[in-house]
């Protein structure tokens, strides 16, 4: 197994964060590539994913031969700032998560599709995802970059802020609580009602 560190002179400047592997020059054995986002990268990510900070992105990924693809499993890591989504204050966080990416030629994919026909593609069995199409190419630092998107909190709260709590209903209506759509709440309900009825009785 070979390891290759990739720089930015491997990007194509397509993305903010980009490291391309041509998929001619791997060999039957896997490889092991590792990559580091540049300040420059790093600001130009924060603005794309509306961070307020980034800074030490980090990407290492095995990519190995995977039937007549390649599979691509690796583990991001960052020190990312968020905002609050209820005070906007900074909200800092560590990043270490691990991906696995399947690519395979199209025609595996969709099979013997016509152009405009429409298919459904379930996700693959042994990937547990859906498989990506297989290029001459593939972007290590975008694919880190999706990674990382993915792996940001959705809705990050500054210590000590409280999870909101947001109901809606239609005028006259009573909104639903979390404790009616838990399973067998109606049948609780039900129980209940009976049991109110025989102390009545």
């Amino acid at each position: 197994m070979t390891d290759t560190t990739l720089t930015p002179a491997d990007g194509d400047g397509q993305v903010e964060f980009s490291r391309i592997i041509k998929m001619t020059a791997l060999n039957r054995e896997p490889e092991t590539y590792t990559a580091k986002a540049s300040p420059v990268e790093c600001e130009a990510l924060t603005r794309r994913l509306d961070l307020i900070g980034l800074r030490d992105f980090s990407v290492e990924a095995e990519v190995s031969k995977w039937r007549r693809g390649v599979r691509v499993t690796g583990r991001i890591k960052a020190d990312v700032i968020q905002r609050c989504i209820v005070t906007l204050d900074p909200v800092p966080a560590h990043i270490d998560e691990e991906f696995d990416r399947g690519y395979l030629p199209e025609r595996d994919i969709v099979g013997d599709a016509k152009p405009g026909q429409e298919i459904e593609i379930e996700d693959d069995a042994e990937l547990g995802d859906l498989p990506d199409v297989l290029g001459e190419t593939l972007d290590l630092g975008e694919l880190a970059s999706e990674a990382l998107s993915l792996a940001l909190d959705p809705y990050p709260r500054a210590e000590g802020e409280e999870p909101l709590d947001l109901q809606a209903a239609p005028p006259g209506e009573t909104p639903i609580s979390d404790d009616d759509v838990k399973p067998f709440a109606s049948l609780a309900a039900y129980r209940e009602k009976l049991e109110k009825q025989g102390k009545k009785d």
